[in-house]
């Protein structure tokens, strides 16, 4: 991934985004979730570690667990088939 893209950000944005990121903590209503979730995260994943996966795949009654190996913390762009086969595999899915 190139430099440039995130140079190219409006940084009092960025700030402003990562704020409100930080204090967003919805892990209380997690349970109450009752629709399908894919969780997938990305073995070398620093920024949401597979810890934090983990913690949250147990959280959502519906959810599954991918780890991909290999994979850092876009996984959308570095695996996109394995996230699209992630989201049809969802029950209700039509693939």
């Amino acid at each position: 991934m190139r430099t440039s893209i995130f140079l190219a950000n409006d940084i009092d944005c960025y700030e402003a985004t990562c704020e409100m990121l930080g204090s967003a903590d919805l892990r209380p209503v997690l349970p109450s979730i009752k629709a399908p979730a894919a969780i997938v995260v990305g073995e070398e994943d620093y920024a949401t570690p597979v810890d934090m996966a983990k913690a949250l795949n147990q959280a959502l009654p519906q959810s599954t667990l991918t780890v991909l190996a290999g994979a850092r913390h876009i996984t959308p762009v570095e695996r996109p088939q394995d996230i699209a086969r992630q989201i049809a595999d969802l029950p209700g899915q039509e693939a």
